[in-house]
């Protein structure tokens, strides 16, 4: 069940590097109880019982409750709070009018338009969000709606074109905060925005590739890859989806090779009936089309067949498949709905991967993907970097769980919900029976939970969704969430070469996680936890172990509480 961690000391909303443009208001200390934290710089606001200070390492959250604010400015900023006194009411702005957040099937409704033309509106309050349809069509909207209610603003959007829209943010007085130009016209879209400075932020439901870069590189700008302007948003998959009358019950991707490159064209070849299949897709420059062709195509040595029918639009996907008992195609997992039917995974070796919110949150689903928010290097308009900040505070994390992405709460499940997985791993090659009976006994009482640490092949550092992770578990301990428990961090590696080295190989990778958590843990908390690493080297493969993609997946650490 959903672990909710409880209010944190200091919670930083954007990375180390960056710095919210903010009115200086001066030099402030914020200082605990037991003076054991003590945080510098410009008070800017209070905003829900939060201080708000513009760091050294960014703009950081401090709950009032647990610090004294010290320095002349703490009297300069309504509801600041001096040492030794008493918290004055925070102001409240006047009620914004906004609808609720919608799901992601349902477009968010369009409230009155602002008196202001929109040729009036500062040149300094406008930017442009560009890129993957997969994040704008709701997810986007969704979240600015949710972060206009926030601070007290009404959010308008104009939709003239789907594919081009764009949103206002309007202050109580009318005042226009923010006009963003919102486009979705596919992934590959997001970089040539970048480039031209047409967008301050660039969506992306894959990652960005080398030849996005080649559209970087005439403007100055540098491979962002591994950079703090790649921002990880969260964790989505492709989802295989054919009319719910369509007798199969899984596929695998060399089966979805065949059909998509046109070698197959009647379902009977697959148990089904004697029937033409119809390939649907989207157009070149999708990020859907590029991840499953990536996964499920381009690996057997075939392309896409000329007869697909591409669209534009999920709408169109959606109603296309719906309304033709042979069709197939795909759609990112937040817009399958429930009338479509969706096709698990078998995987070569007989693993059945299926996209439940578990497996997508340990990326353990095989067409697994994250989606990815590219920030223009440098200064960015203010509002566009609160909108990325907002998306990782709880209410952000709440907004991605309506619009049917997959969150960052905790979900956990036992060794006796993986009884298929377990059954499988004394079926492969270099299945170690010793090393199995001591997982069994060990984790048996245990729950494992929906967070994977990956390494990159060879490598042992973390790669950044993980080293986030690491942080966020962290926050978990320290809330209490498992006082009195035994955190198991459990190392698993592929199965390449011998299982005694993929056992040494899978040990290093526990202790250093362990390591990591342990080091970002508080003195009270290390008191009531105890971090035990352990090994169990190739066993439990979460995905085959037959290509990159399943060898990635199998190179992890994972957590089990008991």
């Amino acid at each position: 069940m959903p672990i909710h961690p409880k209010s944190l000391l200091v919670s930083l909303l954007i990375t180390a590097a960056s710095s919210a443009s903010a009115q200086d208001q001066g030099e402030v200390a914020l200082r605990s109880a037991d003076g054991a934290v003590e945080i510098t710089g410009a008070l800017i606001a209070i905003e829900d019982g939060n201080y708000v200070i513009d760091t050294a390492m960014g703009v950081v959250r401090v709950s009032t409750d647990r610090v004294a604010c010290t320095g002349l400015a703490c009297a300069t900023v309504p509801g600041a709070t001096a040492l030794g006194a008493e918290p004055a009411p925070a102001v409240v702005a006047a009620e914004p009018v906004v609808a609720p957040v919608v799901a992601a099937a349902e477009p968010a409704p369009e409230p009155p338009a602002s008196t202001v033309p929109a040729a009036n509106v500062p040149a300094d309050r406008k930017f442009g969000i560009h890129g993957s349809r997969t994040i704008g069509t709701n997810l986007i909207p969704n979240l600015l709606q949710a972060y206009a209610a926030k601070i007290g603003a009404t959010y308008q959007m104009f939709d003239d074109n789907p594919k081009e829209r764009f949103v206002r943010l309007v202050a109580a007085d009318g005042s226009i905060l923010a006009e963003i130009d919102l486009q979705t016209k596919g992934s590959g879209s997001a970089f040539p925005a970048l480039a031209d400075g047409l967008a301050d932020i660039g969506m992306a439901d894959r990652r960005m590739n080398d030849k996005d870069l080649e559209k970087l590189t005439p403007a100055g700008i540098a491979d962002l890859r591994d950079t703090q302007d790649e921002i990880i948003l969260g964790l989505d998959g492709i989802v295989t989806v054919v009319h719910p009358s369509n007798p199969l019950q899984n596929i695998t991707l060399e089966e979805l090779s065949r059909i998509f490159s046109g070698e197959a064209t009647n379902w009977r070849d697959f148990g089904g009936p004697d029937a033409p299949i119809v390939v649907h897709s989207f157009p070149d420059g999708s990020g859907d089309r590029s991840v499953f062709l990536s996964r499920a195509v381009d690996p057997f040595g075939k392309t896409e067949t000329e007869a697909a029918i591409e669209h534009t639009e999920y709408a169109e996907m959606q109603g296309a498949v719906l309304a033709d008992p042979n069709a197939i195609g795909f759609l990112g997992r937040p817009f399958v709905g429930d009338q479509l039917k969706f096709l698990p995974i078998r995987e070569q070796c007989g693993l059945i991967s299926s996209p439940t919110n578990f497996r997508m949150k340990t990326e353990g689903y095989a067409m697994s993907r994250r989606v990815y928010l590219y920030r223009k290097p440098g200064k960015i308009n203010p509002v566009a970097q609160a909108l990325i900040d907002f998306a990782f505070t709880p209410e952000g994390q709440d907004v991605i769980v309506a619009s049917n992405f997959t969150d960052r709460e905790l979900e956990s499940m036992t060794l006796a919900d993986m009884q298929v997985d377990l059954d499988h791993a004394k079926t492969e090659p270099d299945f170690n029976a010793r090393v199995f009976a001591t997982l069994s006994r060990e984790l048996a009482d245990a729950e494992r939970q929906s967070i994977a640490f990956r390494f990159e092949f060879g490598k042992t550092r973390l790669d950044p969704l993980s080293e986030r992770a690491v942080s966020e578990f962290a926050a978990v301990l320290n809330s209490g969430a498992f006082d009195g428990k035994e955190i198991i961090v459990a190392g698993f590696a592929d199965s390449v070469g011998t299982f005694d080295q993929n056992d040494r190989i899978a040990s290093g990778r526990a202790r250093n996680v362990e390591a990591l958590i342990r080091a970002q843990l508080d003195r009270v908390t290390l008191d009531k936890v105890e971090l035990t690493p352990v090994s169990y080297g190739e066993l439990l493969p979460y995905l085959c172990n037959e290509d990159d993609f399943g060898r990635d997946a199998n190179r992890r650490v994972e957590v089990w509480v008991r």
